[in-house]
């Protein structure tokens, strides 16, 4: 299992990252294991913190470091619009 976060915060950078953007929702991965259906929030380098809603969540690798996860949240209404990734997004 990943690293425990308390407080349901997750810190892009550190915690997740993102790696892409589909339609109105980001792709995250890393090692945190994340709820499909819970609320959580998303703290964006620049410190912008918004609410987002785990749609997708699974289980992509295990390593020498653990497991790695990857998937889909979906930004609440009055959270502000979130970054755009870099061109290595991948669909999840």
């Amino acid at each position: 299992m990943g690293p425990v976060v308390r407080g349901r915060r997750y810190r892009v950078g550190i915690d997740l990252e993102l790696a892409g953007r589909i339609s109105d929702e980001l792709v995250l991965e890393g090692r945190c294991r994340l709820q499909p259906g819970r609320v959580v929030l998303v703290v964006f380098p620049e410190g912008r913190v918004s609410r987002v809603l785990v749609t997708e969540w699974r289980l992509v690798r295990v390593g020498s470091r653990g497991a790695h996860y990857r998937g889909r949240v979906r930004m609440l209404p009055g959270s502000g619009e979130a970054p755009t990734p870099g061109p290595t997004a991948a669909p999840c």
